[in-house]
C-alpha cells in the first residue's frame, strides 16, 4: 500500500502522520512518536502482551494492528493513565517486578480491567490471556492488580520505573548520527554462498559484506559474516548488513536484497553428524555385572523463551567503543570485539542493560561484536534490535539430548552407567556448554560409589544450542530422579526412602526432602546442584561524591541487583545514592553463585575507604555442592493433571522475601512448562519461533503451586535454579507414576498433564 495521510489522538494529543498503511501501529507508535513503554516482544504473534495500547478505551495489543486502523481513533497509552505510578507501587509492592519487560503492557491490561471494574482474581486471569512472563509469577501480578488502590510502603524509583517502562534498555537509545542496522540472513540452514544482488540505493543506505570488513576470526567464528564462496552451518549466518537511517528502511531495504545460493542437504540427526566434543567422567569402583534399574529417555529441542528482543548498540568514543547489549555475558563480546577488529586491549567496554540478561547463545555467536565492526568502520553509533523470528535463529536452546542411564544400589550407595548424546546444533564448540554440566551434575544429590559415563555432543545444521543456564543440568538432574524412582520400585523401597538413604551428606538437602508431603499421588525430587568448578567472584566498589558505584562484569549478576542494593543500604549507605554497572573493565568474573558474589560485596563494603577505588576478590572453598538446593512434590490426580506442586529451598539470609518468593514462584512455573510444553520445534534446520509452544503456562492454567524460601545464616543464595529443575524432575517423575513407564521423550506435550496447563488437545478424527 503507498503512504496514507493519517490522523488520530494519541493521549489527548493530535497527531497527523503520513505513512505506509501497512505498517503496524507498534511500529508508528514507538518508531515515529517515541513510544517507548510500546514494546515488541513476540509481534507480530500478539501473544506476549507487552505491546499493549486502549484504542477507543478497548485493551488492543498494537503488534497486530495496522497502522491505518488508528484512522479518527483516541489512543491512549500508560503514560496517561493518572493511577500509573499508584499501580506501579502495588506490583513493586508484590515482587511482581522482576522481570520488567512484560510489565507495562501488564499495566496496561490493569488500567483496562480497573476501568471496567474487573480487577479481582477470575477478572485478572481473563485479561492476563492476553500477556505471556517469564520473569515475575502469576499470583505476585494477580495479587498486584487487585490492590491497586490500596496503601503500598513506598517503592524504590528503581521499581517504578522498571514497571512504567522507564529504565532503561538497549533497544530504546538514541545517539546522534545513528544508523540501525537489519541482517540479510542465508536463506538456508547449509547453503554455499555465491553471490549479492542489491536494489538500487538510497544514498544515505549502505551494505556491508564480509568484502568490506576485514574481520579477524577464530576458526570457531569463521562464517560470523559469510563471505562470497564460503558454505553455512546453520540458518543464524549472516551474509551482509543494510545500515540506514530508521529501522524500517533498513528492513525495507534488507527485504530487496537477493541472496543467491547452492543449496545443501543439512544434517540434522545425531547418527549423520560429527562428534563436537566429548567427555569421559573418571570410572572408578567396580560395576555391577547387572543393573537394578535401567531407562532411555529423550529431551527434544527445548527453546529459550525471551521476550525482550536481543539488542546492541555500538557508540565509537574517543579512547574506543562502548557497546551496550542485553546479552550475558559482557566480558565476551568485549575480548571477541577487540580481536575481531584489531583493537587494543580495553578498547571496547561493554554495559549491560535490560529487563534482565536474556538467555541464548548470541555471546558466543557474536553479533554484538558484529556491531561494533560496523560502527568502528563507519565511525558512527550503530544499533541493531532483532525480531522474534531472526533471534529464533540465534538463540541459544536446551540441547536436544538422549539419555540412557543404568542404576544400581550396592551396600547404601549408588552404582551409575550413563550414556548421553546431544545435538549442539551449527555452533559444534558450543556442546561444552551441554557436557561440563551435564558430567558435573551426575549422581545429583547422592552418593554414588561407582561411576561410568560417557556423554557426547554433536554439530549437526540445526539450530545452535548452547549458552543457557540449565544446559545439562536440567535434563540430566530429571533423568537421574527417574532412574531413582526406577530403582526404588525395583529394590520395593519407598522413592522417597530411597533418596533420604542415599543423599550424599554435603548436599545438604536432608532437610528440604524431610519437609516433603507423602502419600497417594505425590512423586517428589531433591535437587543439589554440584560444584562447576566456579571462578573467584571479584567486583569493584567506587565512592564519589555521596554515591556508591558497584561495578560487576558479568550480566548474571545483575539479575541479583536487589539483594546486592540490600546489602549495600544495609551498610549505611542511600539507596537512591546506589548506581549498578555492569561492563567489562571490572577485575574478573564473578562466581555465577550469588554466594560467593554477595560475601565478596560484603567484604568490599567493609573495607570501602571513604574515598576512592577499593576492589575485593573473594575465592569460594573448593567444595563438591554449591549452595543451590531444592525439593519439590507433585501431586497428580488419577486423570493424570496435577493439582498442587510444593516447591522448598534454601536461600540462606533471606534480605528479600517478597522478591524471594516471587522468584522461587517464577522458577516452578519455568519448571513446570520446561517438562510439559517447552520445546522450539526444529524442521530441517529450520526452527518454529512461535512463542505459543515456548513453554510460557497462562496464569488461569497455572495448577496451585506452594513455594517456601527455607532461611538460614548463610550469605544469600539464589535458589531458583536449583527450584526449576526440582519441579520439572517431579512433574516427570508424577508422569511415570500414573502412566506407568518412563517417557521415551520430553517435554510431555501429549500428557492429562500439559492439556491441564493449557496445551490444546488433538482433534479427534472425522469418521
Amino acid at each position: 500500500m503507498s503512504e496514507i495521510d493519517l490522523s488520530f489522538e494519541l493521549d489527548g494529543q493530535p497527531q497527523d502522520c503520513n505513512v505506509d498503511g501497512n505498517r503496524s501501529a507498534l511500529s508508528l507508535l514507538r518508531e515515529d512518536l517515541d513510544q517507548s513503554t510500546l514494546r515488541p516482544g513476540c509481534s507480530p504473534q500478539g501473544v506476549c502482551g507487552s505491546c499493549a495500547v486502549l484504542v477507543n478505551g478497548k485493551f488492543r495489543l498494537s503488534c497486530t494492528l495496522p497502522a491505518r486502523s488508528l484512522a479518527g481513533k483516541h489512543v491512549q497509552t500508560l503514560a496517561s493513565w493518572p493511577l500509573a505510578e499508584q499501580a506501579a507501587a502495588a506490583f513493586a509492592a508484590q515482587g511482581a517486578v522482576l522481570g520488567g519487560y512484560e510489565i507495562p503492557g501488564m499495566l496496561t491490561q490493569a488500567r483496562a480491567l480497573h476501568e471496567k471494574g474487573a480487577t479481582d482474581p477470575s477478572g485478572a486471569d481473563k485479561g492476563l490471556l492476553m500477556h505471556l512472563q517469564r520473569g515475575g509469577s502469576w499470583p505476585a501480578i494477580k495479587a498486584a492488580i487487585g490492590s491497586i488502590e490500596s496503601a503500598h510502603p513506598a517503592p524504590s524509583i528503581r521499581h517504578i520505573e522498571r514497571a512504567l517502562g522507564q529504565a532503561a534498555i538497549v533497544e530504546d537509545l538514541q545517539r546522534p548520527g545513528m544508523r540501525h542496522a537489519a541482517l540479510v540472513w542465508v536463506p538456508s540452514p547449509r547453503v554455499k554462498f555465491l553471490e549479492l544482488t542489491l536494489p538500487e540505493l538510497p544514498p544515505d543506505v549502505l551494505v556491508l559484506t564480509a568484502e568490506d570488513l576485514p574481520l579477524t576470526l577464530t576458526p570457531s567464528q569463521a562464517e560470523l559474516l559469510l563471505s562470497m564462496g564460503s558454505e553455512s552451518r546453520h540458518a543464524g549466518e549472516v551474509v551482509a548488513i543494510v545500515l540506514a537511517p530508521t529501522r524500517v528502511q533498513a528492513q525495507a531495504v534488507r527485504n530487496q536484497v537477493q541472496v543467491q545460493v547452492e543449496t545443501l542437504e543439512p544434517v540434522t540427526l545425531l547418527e549423520k553428524s560429527r562428534l563436537a566434543v566429548a567427555s569421559a567422567m573418571e570410572n572408578y569402583g567396580q560395576l555391577p555385572e547387572s543393573s537394578s534399574a535401567q531407562i532411555q529417555t529423550a529431551f527434544v529441542a527445548q527453546g529459550a523463551a525471551c521476550i525482550e528482543p536481543p539488542s546492541w548498540l555500538a557508540v565509537p568514543t574517543q579512547d574506543g567503543l562502548t557497546l551496550y547489549s542485553n546479552g550475558e555475558c559482557a566480558g565476551a563480546e568485549a575480548a571477541l570485539s577487540q580481536y575481531m577488529c584489531g583493537l587494543e586491549p580495553d578498547s571496547v567496554r561493554v554495559e549491560i542493560l535490560g529487563s534482565r540478561p536474556s538467555p541464548g547463545g548470541r555471546d558466543e555467536l557474536g553479533l554484538g561484536p558484529l556491531v561494533v565492526a560496523a560502527a568502528h568502520f563507519l565511525g558512527r553509533p550503530i544499533k541493531l534490535s532483532l525480531e522474534l523470528g531472526e533471534s529464533a535463529r540465534i538463540q541459544g536452546r536446551r540441547h536436544p539430548a538422549e539419555l540412557e542411564l543404568q542404576l544400581s544400589l550396592i551396600d547404601g550407595d549408588l552404582a551409575l552407567q550413563a550414556e548421553i548424546n546431544a545435538d549442539s546444533g551449527g555452533e559444534g564448540q558450543l556442546g561444552e556448554a551441554f557436557v561440563y554440566p551435564a558430567s558435573a551434575q551426575l549422581g545429583g544429590a547422592y552418593r554414588l560409589s561407582h561411576c561410568q559415563a560417557e556423554i557426547r555432543a554433536y554439530q549437526t545444521n540445526n539450530p545452535p544450542a548452547g549458552g543457557m543456564d540449565g544446559d545439562g543440568m536440567l535434563q540430566t538432574l530429571v533423568a537421574q530422579e527417574l532412574a531413582i524412582d526406577a530403582l526404588a520400585q525395583a529394590q520395593g523401597i519407598a522413592p522417597m526412602d530411597l533418596r533420604a538413604q542415599c543423599l550424599h551428606p554435603e548436599s545438604g538437602a536432608a532437610e528440604l526432602l524431610g519437609q516433603l508431603p507423602e502419600g497417594q499421588g505425590w512423586s517428589q525430587s531433591v535437587i543439589a546442584l554440584r560444584s562447576l568448578g566456579q571462578a573467584p567472584a571479584a567486583l569493584s566498589l567506587e565512592q564519589r561524591d555521596g554515591r556508591v558505584v558497584l561495578h560487576l562484569d558479568r550480566a548474571r549478576a545483575a539479575s541479583w541487583e536487589e539483594e546486592m542494593r540490600a546489602m549495600i543500604v544495609a551498610a549505611g549507605f542511600d539507596d537512591h545514592a546506589i548506581e549498578l554497572r555492569v561492563h567489562s573493565d571490572a577485575p574478573a568474573s564473578p562466581s555465577w553463585d550469588v554466594g560467593t558474589t554477595l560475601q565478596a560485596l560484603v567484604q568490599a563494603i567493609q573495607e570501602l575507604p571513604e574515598e576512592g577505588l577499593t576492589q575485593a576478590e573473594f575465592t569460594p572453598q573448593d567444595t563438591l555442592f554449591t549452595a543451590q538446593r531444592a525439593a519439590a512434590a507433585v501431586h497428580m490426580n488419577a486423570q493424570g493433571q496435577i493439582t498442587q506442586i510444593q516447591v522448598f529451598a534454601h536461600c540462606g539470609q533471606d534480605l528479600l522475601p517478597v522478591f524471594t518468593q516471587a522468584r522461587l514462584m517464577a522458577a516452578a512455573q519455568e519448571g513446570l512448562g520446561a517438562i510439559l510444553t517447552e520445546q522450539a520445534l526444529a524442521s530441517d534446520g529450520v526452527v518454529d519461533d512461535r512463542l505459543r509452544i515456548a513453554g510460557l503456562i497462562k496464569s488461569r492454567s497455572m495448577p496451585q503451586i506452594h513455594v517456601q524460601a527455607v532461611a538460614s545464616d548463610h550469605p544469600p543464595i539464589d535458589p531458583t535454579a536449583a527450584a526449576r529443575i526440582a519441579v520439572a524432575a517431579a512433574v516427570a517423575c508424577a508422569l511415570t507414576t500414573v502412566e506407568g513407564c518412563v517417557r521415551p521423550s520430553f517435554p510431555a506435550r501429549d500428557a492429562e498433564a500439559a492439556y491441564g496447563v493449557g496445551v490444546k488437545r488433538p482433534r479427534a478424527p472425522k469418521r
